[in-house]
C-alpha cells in the first residue's frame, strides 16, 4: 500500500477519471437562427448512461447516485467543463466498480470495529505527515506552499471530507487484517529468488545478488499478498451482498486498470 499522504494528495479516483479525458474537449453547442448569436448549452452529462447502474442487497443504485459520487471526487464537487457525455459513458463502468468496492470495504471495516471520524482522521494524517522525511517531506511542503496553507489546516480540511475518512478507515482495516495473516518470510523471498533468478533484470550480464534484490522481492510479495486478500474479500462481499453490475463491467480486482493507465491501487 502506498503511504496515506500519497493517496490523499493523489486522489486515486480523481486520477482515473481525469486521465481518461482529453484536455481539448469542449462543451457541445447549439446554434440558433443565423441572425442570432450562438448559444452554448451543456447537456446532461449522465444522459447517455442507463438509469439503473447496479443492485446491492436487492436495492437499486441509479445513475443519480453514481453521478453524485463521481462529482464528489473533484475539488468542491465541480466536474471540469471539458468533460463530455461520451467520456462519462466510457468512464462510468470503471468508476461504478470502484465506487461499489469502496462501499463494500468501508462496510467490512465498520463491521470489524474500525472507528473513524474527522478528529481521528485529522490526528492520523497530521502524525504521519509530521514523520515524513526526505523527498516525501519536500513533496508535502511544496503541496502546502502551493495551497498557501499549513500542515495543520490542510489536515483539518481533508479530515472533514467523508471520502478521506473512508480511505483511512479502509487502510486501517486492511493493516489490521493483514497483520492477522502469515507474514512474508525470508524463506518465501529466497524461494522466489531461486525460482525466478533467470527472469530478474541482469547486472553486468549476471543475475543480481540475492541481498541486492531481496527488499524489492519482499515488497513485491507483500503487495501481491495484499491484492490477493482484497480480491478475495471483495468477491465474498459481492456474493453475500448480491451485487449486480448493470453497466459493462471491467475485470475484477480492487482498483483495476483504465485504458489510459492504472490507479494507485492497481498493480
Amino acid at each position: 500500500m502506498k503511504k496515506i499522504h500519497t493517496t490523499l494528495l493523489g486522489a486515486s479516483l480523481l486520477a482515473l477519471t481525469v486521465s481518461a479525458f482529453a484536455a481539448d474537449s469542449a462543451p457541445q453547442s447549439v446554434v440558433s437562427a443565423s441572425n442570432k448569436p450562438q448559444v452554448l448549452l451543456k447537456p446532461d452529462l449522465w444522459g447517455l448512461v442507463a438509469t439503473d447502474v447496479a443492485k446491492i442487497d436487492g436495492k437499486t443504485m441509479t445513475k443519480e447516485d453514481l453521478s453524485k459520487a463521481f462529482a464528489a471526487q473533484f475539488p468542491d464537487g465541480k466536474i471540469p467543463e471539458n468533460i463530455t457525455q461520451q467520456q462519462i459513458v466510457s468512464a462510468a463502468p470503471q468508476f461504478l466498480r470502484q465506487h461499489i468496492q469502496t462501499m463494500l470495504l468501508v462496510d467490512l471495516a465498520k463491521d470489524s470495529g474500525v472507528q473513524m471520524d474527522a478528529d481521528i482522521a485529522y490526528k492520523q494524517m497530521k502524525a504521519e505527515w509530521e514523520s515524513l522525511k526526505g523527498q516525501e517531506a519536500e513533496q508535502l511542503k511544496a503541496e502546502l506552499t502551493a495551497k498557501n496553507t499549513t500542515l495543520d489546516n490542510y489536515a483539518k480540511e481533508l479530515a472533514s471530507k467523508p471520502a478521506i475518512q473512508d480511505t483511512l478507515r479502509i487502510q486501517n482495516w486492511l493493516k489490521k487484517k493483514l497483520a492477522e495473516q502469515p507474514p512474508v518470510t525470508d524463506a518465501d523471498i529466497r524461494k522466489f529468488y531461486d525460482d525466478n533468478k533467470s527472469r530478474l533484470q541482469p547486472v553486468d550480464g549476471k543475475a543480481p545478488e540475492f541481498d541486492v534484490v531481496a527488499p524489492q522481492i519482499r515488497a513485491y510479495l507483500e503487495n501481491q499478498k495484499t491484492q490477493q486478500f482484497l480480491t478475495a474479500q471483495l468477491a465474498n462481499a459481492e456474493k453475500s451482498r448480491k451485487v449486480e453490475y448493470l453497466l459493462a463491467v471491467p475485470p475484477r480486482g480492487f482498483g483495476g486498470c483504465a485504458p489510459s493507465g492504472c490507479t494507485p491501487t492497481c498493480n
